[in-house]
């Protein structure tokens, strides 16, 4: 009788070992589910930057390619609109002076880093279209990319949006 006992405890021993077992792996199996939830959690951002403006707050939920933030670049750029008939003369690379209305004490250098491969008004959201018979002969702008060299990269006071005059060199700075 004891033998059986004892084999009925070791039964039960065993078999309250399994269910712990099985509550244990269950209780792995949810906190890798809740750390593989958090990692959903974190936001990454494309690129450094700082925050321009913020469209959530704390406790939203959010959608999949819903925009939460604009990111600002440290380092800012000028697309300066050329006239079409002024592009013979802009390359890769020319040095470029600007001038910035919200600092007009001041000359700021830069070069041109690329060129539309459009007109401004092909990319609109709306695009020019002369089905209607309006031949009327409208001169085209393309942007042209700017980047600003030396101590104006970091200038804390140029931001996105801001006015500036931009003077081409004929001369080039890059190859």
């Amino acid at each position: 009788a004891r033998v059986e006992a004892a084999d009925a405890q070791q039964r039960g021993a065993q078999a309250a070992w399994q269910a712990a077992a099985a509550v244990s792996n269950q209780n792995d199996a949810e906190l890798r589910d809740a750390e593989l939830q958090l990692q959903y959690t974190t936001v990454v951002a494309p690129s450094d930057g700082y925050v321009g403006k913020k469209t959530v707050e704390t406790g939203e939920h959010v959608a999949p390619g819903q925009a939460l933030l604009t990111l600002v670049e440290p380092h800012p750029w000028v697309v300066a609109n050329f006239r079409e008939t002024q592009l013979r003369h802009v390359r890769t690379g020319d040095v470029v002076q600007l001038r910035f209305d919200a600092l007009p004490d001041r000359t700021f250098s830069g070069h041109v880093d690329s060129l539309s491969p459009a007109t401004g008004g092909q990319f609109a959201l709306l695009p020019p279209d002369n089905a209607t018979g309006n031949f009327t002969k409208v001169t085209q702008r393309v942007p042209v990319k700017i980047l600003l060299d030396g101590p104006a990269s970091t200038e804390p006071r140029i931001r996105p949006g801001l006015s500036v005059v931009v003077a081409l060199q004929r001369e080039r700075s890059r190859p």
